[in-house]
């Protein structure tokens, strides 16, 4: 079988000897064009959609309309979300653009593809499930069971407070290094260099408050001075036994994993939270205490304020309800 791996520099053909650095360096920015976890999701979904066709003895490349018609309607068949089926289309025609093949989203018959995913949209749904936020109330129910006697406890107790408090995505959670905070007699300024909202790399910078409750920065500093951290990745792996930290920075899984450990911890159900919990949870939070939206689109940096009044939507329909008068 091709892999994705195989042929991901396929847009730019092979370089006389003259052009070698050129190549290799234009070859670095293709591959940069896309996130790591584009790359990843979209190599997986490619090997789905490949051995869907190797077990029907149907042509993966170039895929006709009526294959990937197939393709789709076998994927809604066994319980897939629309979102991911969606995504697949994506890596099967990101492929065939790589390959220098037209897409079958691109095909003349293609309004028959179009057609199927918006019947399978109309079958099983577009509405997103949400995973629970953590809100103040409950950071504080899981805090309260973090003992904080040895360095995972400590860097647990600094990755959920400020992971709330900096409304920061897991990945910029992850990616956050040392370098990046800028401590002050009020808090702390942490520079995002790159996150989804800011795919060219501008950076973004955000501040997080020292805090009267919660107290992230306090959470933050006792981290970094039990860890000895002084320079490269904020939050880390630990070794076996507790003793030290890894020079590794803790990946956006892990990171999900611990909440939803400290979770269970707190006798909350685990399933209910997730990575985003922490982000989501602070955006709900905020909303419920009346903030200013525009505060906090510049905390979360939304782009689109209704994407943010989603978190609080249920909460604020409450407000000067019709019937509040009289019911």
């Amino acid at each position: 079988m091709t892999t994705i791996s195989d042929t991901k520099n396929e847009i730019i053909p092979a370089a006389p000897a003259h052009l070698a650095d050129l190549h290799v360096q234009a070859t670095e920015y293709v591959a940069s064009s896309q996130s790591p976890s584009t790359i990843r999701a979209y190599a997986s979904d490619w090997r789905i959609f490949e051995q869907f066709c190797a077990a029907r003895k149907l042509k993966s490349m170039p895929a006709s309309v009526d294959t990937v018609v197939y393709f789709i309607t076998h994927e809604a068949q066994s319980g897939r979300k629309v979102k991911t089926i969606e995504r697949r289309l994506s890596a099967i025609s990101d492929y065939h653009l790589k390959m220098s093949e037209i897409p079958p989203t691109r095909q003349k018959d293609a309004r028959a593809l179009q057609a199927a995913m918006k019947g399978i949209k109309r079958t099983l749904g577009v509405a997103v499930e949400k995973k629970h936020p953590a809100t103040d109330d409950l950071i504080l129910q899981m805090l309260s069971k973090i003992p904080g006697v040895n360095l995972i406890d400590i860097r647990d107790r600094a990755l959920i407070s400020f992971g709330f408090a900096s409304a920061m995505r897991r990945s910029e959670l992850s990616d956050l290094t040392f370098n990046d905070l800028e401590f002050n007699d009020k808090g702390v300024v942490v520079r995002i260099r790159k996150s989804k909202g800011d795919q060219d790399g501008a950076g973004q910078t955000i501040t997080v408050p020292k805090g009267r409750i919660i107290k992230p920065v306090r959470a933050l500093t006792d981290w970094l001075e039990a860890a000895g951290i002084e320079e490269g990745p904020v939050f880390r792996p630990i070794v076996k036994g507790a003793k030290r930290c890894r020079e590794m920075k803790l990946s956006g899984d892990a990171m999900a994993r611990i909440i939803k450990n400290r979770a269970c911890d707190a006798q909350l159900d685990p399933k209910l939270f997730s990575g985003h919990s922490l982000r989501s949870g602070f955006v709900t939070t905020a909303g419920m205490n009346d903030a200013p939206i525009n505060s906090i689109m510049d905390q979360t940096r939304h782009k689109d304020v209704n994407t943010v009044r989603e978190y609080f939507a249920d909460h604020e329909k409450f407000k000067n309800h019709a019937g509040s008068s009289f019911l």
